[in-house]
């Protein structure tokens, strides 16, 4: 290993894997999978508003959008959690900045990768292959995800930057707020 793939700790001396290299984020994107997959039963295990708001009632494109968005914010905390004691994060702004822009993008990486096979089955997938392939499209975006950050949290967030992030962050909290409850008429909020 070298010392891009460590990062010393200024207390103990010990090397860690950082957030700044690439078998990290296939760390990440196993924990994001599996909080993606309690988001997505929540709701069937516990049904109540709180669990509504983070999960899905159904299995519409909105609704794995939605747990995409919250399993990766529930990632970013365990995360934050995680490396802050440590001292492990150099610019917080940039990093929280970051994952609140990947947060933001990943529901749409989910849609654009979950519709590549149906693209070329034009039939329903067989339950023994959409299972599988579920799995490796929410696991191979939070790598997605995690590639953007590496480079972002390194990245100099100036204000008009920072006002479009937590715009856009915020306009995400709000679609899946509203659409939690009420569903417009258009489909892809619906069951295919």
């Amino acid at each position: 290993m070298t010392d891009h793939d460590t990062k010393t700790t200024q207390d103990t001396g010990q090397r860690r894997l950082n957030n700044e290299t690439i078998p990290y984020y296939f760390i990440k994107s196993a924990i994001f999978l599996g909080f993606f997959s309690l988001v997505h039963f929540i709701y069937q295990m516990a049904p109540s508003g709180i669990t509504l708001f983070i999960g899905a009632a159904d299995e519409s494109v909105f609704g794995h959008t939605k747990m995409a968005f919250y399993a990766w914010l529930f990632t970013l905390v365990l995360e934050y959690a995680v490396f802050t004691p440590r001292k492990l994060i150099d610019n917080k702004k940039s990093f929280i900045l970051s994952r609140f822009l990947v947060a933001t993008l990943l529901p749409w990486f989910e849609v654009i990768v979950w519709y590549f096979v149906p693209a070329f089955a034009k039939a329903e997938l067989p339950l023994y292959f959409e299972l599988p392939w579920a799995f490796a499209v929410v696991y191979f975006i939070g790598l997605l995800g995690g590639g953007i950050e590496r480079k972002l949290q390194k990245a100099e967030f100036d204000l008009y930057l920072t006002i479009v992030v937590l715009v856009l962050f915020g306009l995400s909290v709000f679609f899946f707020t509203v659409f939690t409850w009420e569903k417009p008429w258009i489909d892809f909020f619906y069951l295919p």
